[in-house]
């Protein structure tokens, strides 16, 4: 089951209480204080892993508790520090605060930390609170608690290209053709129910990551249809490849604005990203589609994913747009 939301509670460990204790040694009269500090408590962190595909190892999961911190002994001895709960999520990954929605932070690259509950204080010993006027204090301070809270996690695949297309236009043989991956192919709307990668070569060193979305349809902003749910994967693709099919009862011109309309009624930003369209061309283009795919002002390549070599025209204009060599 692919996931790309989920909200989880995090509990950072409470600190460790500070220690009242007294050196006491044969022939050492009034030793003096010795009391330690309180261990620190562990912090609740999340880990980009190249690994992880997705957010769905959290869905049997929601509260994640680190370790509180030891209190302080005597001869001055520090507390053990708590341990931290580091949770490994897909590098890509957003943290909010459920509550307040707060933006906790990002992680772009593998590796990469964020603490989203910090652990509490350890408390001070007695040794803290000696002084000239107080040789023999008798006081110490309690650790502090950790920090809890309610966490909302989105995934957004960092892919190059992305393939957004009307139901049945033939996005995931595109996706089949250009990287050999195997999402389902079938001759029925909405076969595509979840975000699918493939890896396409454009050369022995260099690689793009493309991403085969669910199809969407008029009104998929406004929540109909599958896609809506998966367009905020767009925010971080470098390139749009919209997928055109002529046989549709829509021409390739009016499917392109109504993908468009739909893409920035959900405020995807398309100004700062590069365009492409491919034509399912199963048979000849007319010249009436042309011309109005010539209207457009968008670059578009005409192929037949069914056929072997019919998508290299395709990423050589993908390579030259997204300035790969």
């Amino acid at each position: 089951m692919f996931i790309d939301r989920i909200e989880i509670t995090a509990k950072a460990g409470r600190g460790g209480d500070g220690c009242v204790s007294f050196r006491r040694e044969k022939y050492i009269p009034r030793g003096g204080p010795d009391g330690g500090n309180g261990g620190i408590g562990g912090c609740v962190i999340l880990k980009a892993r190249d690994k992880v595909p997705d957010l769905s190892s959290l869905r049997h999961k929601s509260t994640h508790k680190a370790e509180h911190g030891a209190p302080g002994g005597k001869a001055r001895r520090q507390g053990r520090n708590g341990k931290d709960c580091v949770i490994h999520v897909p590098v890509g990954a957003m943290a909010w605060d459920a509550d307040t929605g707060e933006f906790l932070g990002e992680l772009l690259e593998h590796g990469a930390l964020l603490t989203i509950a910090q652990g509490g204080r350890g408390g001070d010993g007695n040794v803290r609170f000696a002084s000239p006027t107080n040789r023999v204090p008798q006081q110490c301070t309690p650790g502090t608690p950790g920090q809890e809270r309610r966490v909302t996690l989105e995934f957004a695949i960092p892919a190059d290209a992305a393939l957004v297309g009307l139901p049945n236009s033939g996005k995931s043989t595109l996706l089949h053709a250009l990287t050999n991956a195997s999402p389902q192919i079938a001759a029925y709307p909405f076969t595509t129910t979840e975000p699918h990668i493939g890896v396409c070569e454009i050369s022995p060193y260099a690689r793009l990551i493309v991403l085969d979305l669910p199809a969407l349809c008029a009104g998929a902003s406004g929540g109909q249809g599958l896609g809506n749910w998966f367009l905020r994967h767009l925010h971080r693709a470098r390139l749009i490849l919209f997928v055109l099919d002529p046989a549709d009862a829509q021409s390739p011109a009016e499917q392109f604005r109504t993908l468009d309309r739909e893409l920035r009624d959900a405020e995807i930003p398309l100004n700062e990203k590069k365009l492409l369209i491919a034509v399912n061309e199963k048979q000849p283009l007319t010249p009436d589609q042309i011309a109005e795919i010539n209207a457009l002002g968008i670059p578009w390549e005409a192929l037949n994913p069914a056929k072997n070599n019919a998508t290299a025209a395709l990423k050589a204009r993908l390579a030259e747009l997204l300035d790969i060599e």
